[in-house]
C-alpha cells in the first residue's frame, strides 16, 4: 500500500474520531453538569431520555465548532511526530480541554477576565476523555502512513 492510501485512510479516521470524541466529551459534561448517575439512566423515562439527547447533540455541536481548530492542530502534531501512546492522547486531549475553555478573546483584547476553575477542572477532563475517544479510534496509527512509501519503485529488467 502506498503513502498517499494510507493518508487517505487516516484522514478518514480522523474525520470519525474527532465529532466521536466530542461527543463522548459532551456525553461526561452533560451528566457532571446535570448531577446524573449514570446507573440511574435506565429508570428514566423516554422524554427524559429524548430531552438528554438533545442537550448531549447540541453540546456536541457546541464542541466540535469551538474546539476544531486546537484539535486539528494536535492531530497534527501527533501524527507528524508519530505519537501513539494513550499518554499523548490524554495530555493533549487536556490540553485542547484547556484551549477550549479559556478566554482567549479576552486575553487579546486586554480585559483580564477570571477563569472559571470548575468549568476548566470539567473542561480539561472531559478533554482528556475525547483524547482517550481519539485514540481508540484514530491514535493508534498516528504517522503509520509515514513509513509507507510514496511511489512504486521500478525494476528495470
Amino acid at each position: 500500500m502506498f503513502a498517499i492510501w494510507g493518508l487517505t485512510a487516516q484522514i478518514i479516521m480522523i474525520s470519525i474520531a474527532f465529532p466521536t470524541a466530542c461527543l463522548a466529551a459532551s456525553a461526561v459534561a452533560t451528566l457532571v453538569i446535570f448531577g446524573i448517575d449514570p446507573a440511574t439512566l435506565g429508570a428514566s423515562t423516554w422524554p427524559q431520555i429524548v430531552h438528554l439527547s438533545f442537550v448531549i447533540l447540541s453540546m456536541t455541536l457546541g464542541a466540535v465548532v469551538t474546539s476544531f481548530w486546537p484539535a486539528m492542530i494536535a492531530a497534527t502534531v501527533t501524527e507528524g511526530f508519530k505519537l501513539r501512546s494513550l499518554l499523548a492522547y490524554l495530555i493533549t486531549g487536556a490540553v485542547v480541554g484547556l484551549v477550549r475553555v479559556m478566554p482567549v478573546t479576552a486575553a487579546v483584547s486586554g480585559e483580564a477576565m477570571p477563569l472559571d476553575t470548575a468549568a476548566a477542572q470539567l473542561s480539561i477532563a472531559c478533554g482528556a476523555i475525547g483524547g482517550l475517544v481519539y485514540w481508540a479510534i484514530a491514535g493508534r496509527s498516528a504517522g503509520r502512513w509515514l513509513e509507507l512509501p510514496w511511489f512504486e519503485e521500478r525494476r528495470w529488467r
